[in-house]
């Protein structure tokens, strides 16, 4: 009989270690319209919930967030000076940059950005903007030139941000090449080389938040990773509906019961388990410790309504994309889910108030103090405050030539196209 013991006891743990697995992949088939509205309180009364009643005693509640909370613009440009423009946004990681003159453009709430490795070695960041009209620097995703130009009037930087050629200003008496590079953007690099931008002009900026995600992220192995895939789906939903909600996005290829099994196995023999950081507000980082490799998710409102689901997977180096395709599939097929959820929760935020748990309250919370701060800001100072904006001014002198130049920039559009991959193509004045 004891001789039966060994055997019904690791029985006995696979099934129990089954039995856990199932249950996570049930609560990560949750749909987020039932999230608004699941309640701590227990099973029973829960029910009720689904019915939008407010069982007594549940933390569940009516937020008092109305419609205007998810589709006024006014809030979404007031969230573009206190929020995206004061906040430590994740941007890449640090091993895609690996020679002098490589640039990735980057789109964080429709402020156009772009990090380059200079000769130096320093890794820095830029805002989009050419100092002479303020036209794009670079129009691709990324690339690498140790040289940056604008394409309609030539004025060039290096890898410092430095104007190196203005054409028509050269000789002009007060003109200063060194008062005109483009304009920077604070970058850090947390842990293993995971790089951040923050937008934010002044001197000194807010840490607030960023302490907790380098600790979380410590030991995260970006050394050697390369991107194995992008891609971005577009939604219509506020971004604040989706604050914290693709934590069940895992980098797993199936929601097979026995593949979670195996999974679960090598994580508790390499003593290595799966890492979730919210880099908060806009992006989710999942990492993968066993194999090194992990996903963004990031999110980049365009508008009170409109919002774009980025995803870039990332694996050691010399990884292939045949190698993930199981686990693109899958993370693809459940952003297309949260998607469609997403829309539907702002559908049933347009003209009634959203039964939403104390957790999602509690974001929505932090938000409106942001908010609210702001605007108490703007009040003393008299006017809108936009930490993000640099001052640049436009003469009259040059306006004509300004005009042609826009008119030729539409012309150009209709010609642009897009690779196979989804890379933009256009032609060879383009960075």
């Amino acid at each position: 009989m004891a001789n039966l013991d060994l055997p019904i006891g690791i029985v006995t743990l696979l099934l129990g270690i089954y039995m856990l697995s199932f249950l996570r992949i049930s609560l990560s088939d949750l749909p987020l319209q039932s999230l608004w509205r699941v309640s701590q309180a227990p099973a029973k009364k829960a029910a009720h919930v689904e019915e939008r009643e407010t069982p007594g005693g549940s933390i569940e509640k009516e937020s008092h967030f109305s419609s205007s909370w998810w589709e006024d613009e006014k809030i979404h440009q007031l969230e573009r000076r206190a929020i995206f423009s004061k906040t430590w946004h994740y941007a890449a990681p640090l091993s895609v940059f690996r020679k002098p003159g490589d640039y990735l453009t980057l789109s964080i709430a429709a402020f156009s950005i772009f990090l380059i490795l200079g000769k130096d070695g320093q890794l820095r960041g830029f805002h989009n903007v050419c100092r002479h009209r303020a036209y794009e620097v670079t129009r691709k995703e990324c690339g690498r030139s140790t040289v940056l130009g604008c394409r309609y009037h030539g004025w060039s930087y290096d890898t410092l941000g430095r104007l190196t050629k203005a054409p028509e200003f050269e000789g002009v008496d007060g003109f200063e090449k060194g008062s005109n590079g483009l304009w920077e953007v604070k970058v850090r690099v947390v842990g293993n080389g995971a790089v951040f931008v923050n937008l934010d002009a002044g001197d000194v900026v807010e840490m607030e938040g960023m302490e907790g995600v380098e600790a979380e992220m410590r030991g995260w192995a970006f050394e050697d990773c390369e991107k194995v895939e992008r891609w971005s789906v577009k939604g219509a939903f506020n971004w604040k509906l989706a604050v914290n909600v693709f934590d069940d996005c895992q980098l797993s290829s199936s929601k097979n019961a026995i593949s979670w099994l195996w999974f679960l196995i090598k994580s508790l023999y390499k003593n290595q388990h799966p890492q979730i950081v919210h880099a908060w507000p806009l992006t989710t980082l999942h990492y993968e410790p066993y194999n090194n490799s992990w996903v963004s998710i990031k999110l980049i409102p365009s508008s009170a309504h409109k919002t774009t689901i980025q995803c870039e997977l990332y694996a050691q180096r010399g990884s292939t994309r045949q190698n993930h395709g199981p686990i693109i599939a899958n993370l693809k097929n459940g952003i297309s889910t949260k998607l469609q959820e997403l829309e539907t929760a702002q559908n049933e935020a347009h003209g009634e108030t959203l039964v939403m748990t104390a957790a999602q309250i509690s974001h929505q919370e932090r938000i409106h103090a942001l908010l609210k701060a702001h605007l108490k800001l703007e009040r003393v100072q008299g006017g809108e405050v936009h930490p993000a904006a640099r001052q640049q001014s436009f003469s009259q002198m040059g306006k004509k030539d300004d005009d042609l130049c826009r008119q030729l920039e539409d012309n150009l559009t209709s010609i642009e196209t897009t690779d196979e991959k989804g890379s933009f193509q256009s032609n060879s004045l383009d960075w």
